[in-house]
């Protein structure tokens, strides 16, 4: 009884904690994290909201110009599509289009190729849309799309990994894809803002600040990790944007974005906290468009921990988890799995993990954890069971409401604030015990890279060193699959594997968000937060 008061106040405590500091339904710290590191590395401060009115009309002979002001919560270094994660700014901002793209329902849709076939395992034919031009007014050729796409795989390791290309030639108005490996990722890789359609015959400065694209917005003034003024595409090829103009801003904490919203400054923005979108409804001057979104906030295991390769401490760690609790504080979803429902993985077909506090001591009963010395943390062979979950400071908030569960079946968790939590486990130091991550599942409404780069044996960003033979095979077979059908079910049998072993411990997931004034009309709301602002969104 006195520990359940005291952990309710622990979690009063921190709900004021929510509403005074930056603890966002955006990404955390590891990889806006590891799926957008660079996002988080590159960004700075906006430490307060301007009250400006720069950006509204002056005079009734500008009245009638259509344009507004956005808020997203990062801009690169620049714009280059082909460097990085910057080509999100790019499609966050309507700036970039590729050969295909995902719409609200993740599913894949035709756009800079107008349809495409698997001709056998190692080779795609794409027709390439005919009457599209850049924004210079350069028609967009299947040339000028190989040689752009070329450039890319070039210059970005990523893109090579991720295409897998061996060669790309031109066929009349068509382009020939060939593999090195049967490969059924590739037409959802082909939609990451990474393969970007340029024109790149620009000169290099072009490229990193204004580059040409065929999108219904184009750049023509960028200061990096501050804003990107833009302007409609004269040339589009779908139709005229609704807008003539608008400035996408960068204002890093999800909190300021709402005293922006609130004091004119932007008029939509992207990806508030819960707590602000509490605030905001509470207002009803506000419109609000949420759906569940592909991000995961999980606890992630160092697998050759001698302790936490036990499976009965895992299974503790999971249990003891109260993920429902979790989520009425920080207004978000509770996850049993690696994939949230929204991913469309067969979520509901899973042995999900869940909260059961008598079987977490069950766990640990049987695993041979004892408190022997009546200090309520449980040891075995005589050490005592006790860990360190470094993160960054807007994380704490979470990391401290799972401490207080996790103190309450015996384990104890110590708190430990860093300035770049991501970047502890990408510079090889193995010595961590525990890791907390926001990761964008599946970044191409597609289950193989998440899969494969974080569980499998030799993945770039399994950081836990998990391994499990029999789950390995299922993601080669995966990558080898081009039926969508069996793609899902490998998919679902990949992640029960990994939740029967408790490779990590899942929580929650983020609610995606966008919230606008009343002006704004032809708001879209997309799971994956690289789509942002669409040619209709128009003000009134």
């Amino acid at each position: 009884m006195k520990k359940s008061r005291i952990f309710k106040i622990l979690v009063l405590s921190v709900m004021m904690v929510f509403m005074f500091t930056a603890c966002s339904s955006e990404p955390a710290e590891s990889k806006d994290d590891v799926q957008t590191s660079s996002e988080n590395t590159n960004m700075e401060s906006t430490d307060s909201v301007e009250s400006t009115n720069e950006n509204k009309t002056e005079s009734a002979d500008v009245t009638t110009e259509k344009t507004l002001v956005a808020a997203v919560k990062w801009l690169g270094a620049d714009v280059d599509p082909a460097n990085g994660w910057n080509g999100w700014t790019l499609m966050r901002g309507n700036s970039g289009e590729c050969l295909a793209t995902l719409n609200e329902q993740m599913e894949i849709v035709p756009q800079l190729a107008d349809k495409w076939e698997v001709l056998d395992d190692l080779t795609w034919k794409f027709h390439i849309r005919q009457g599209v031009k850049f924004s210079n007014g350069k028609d967009m050729t299947p040339e000028a799309v190989k040689k752009s796409l070329e450039r890319t795989i070039a210059k970005d390791e990523r893109a090579k990994n991720s295409s897998k290309m061996e060669s790309i030639t031109v066929d009349g108005e068509y382009i020939i894809f060939k593999t090195s490996e049967p490969y059924g990722s590739l037409i959802n890789n082909l939609t990451e803002p990474l393969f970007i359609i340029v024109d790149t015959d620009v000169d290099d400065e072009t490229m990193a600040m204004t580059p040409v694209t065929t999108a219904p917005y184009q750049i023509v003034e960028y200061e990096p990790k501050v804003q990107a003024k833009l302007v409609a595409n004269e040339y589009y090829w779908d139709g005229k944007p609704a807008l003539d103009s608008y400035t996408l801003k960068m204002i890093k904490d999800p909190e300021t974005r709402m005293l922006a919203l609130q004091s004119g400054e932007v008029q939509i923005a992207q990806g508030l906290s819960g707590t602000a979108l509490e605030t905001l409804e509470k207002s009803g001057d506000f419109q609000i468009d949420k759906m569940g979104s592909l991000r995961v906030n999980y606890l992630g295991f160092n697998h050759n921990n001698k302790l936490l390769s036990d499976i009965h401490l895992r299974r503790a760690f999971s249990y003891a988890i109260n993920r429902e609790a979790i989520a009425k504080i920080l207004k978000s979803v509770p996850v049993g799995a690696m994939f949230p429902p929204s991913a469309g993985y067969g979520y509901d077909q899973l042995d999900l993990e869940h909260y059961d506090f008598e079987q977490a001591k069950a766990e640990l009963e049987a695993g041979g954890y004892v408190d022997n010395d009546g200090d309520g943390i449980v040891e075995k062979d005589g050490e005592k069971v006790s860990f360190t979950l470094p993160v960054v400071s807007k994380s704490a908030a979470l990391a401290e409401i799972m401490q207080a569960q996790l103190k309450e079946v015996g384990i104890e968790m110590n708190i430990e604030i860093v300035e770049n939590s991501y970047a502890q486990l990408v510079e090889g130091n193995h010595g961590f015990d525990l890791f907390l991550t926001n990761y964008v599942t599946a970044t191409t409404g597609d289950s193989k890279r998440f899969l494969e780069q974080n569980y499998t044996t030799e993945g770039t960003d399994n950081f836990g060193h998990y391994s499990n033979l029999e789950f390995d095979k299922i993601v080669d077979k995966l990558i080898a699959e081009f039926d969508p059908a069996k793609r899902i079910e490998l998919s679902i049998k990949a992640q029960q594997i990994a939740n029967d072993d408790i490779a990590n411990v899942y929580i929650v997931s983020p609610i995606a968000n966008v919230v606008a004034d009343k002006s704004v009309k032809n708001i879209t709301v997309f799971p994956m937060d690289y789509y942002f602002m669409t040619k209709d969104m128009t003000v009134e």
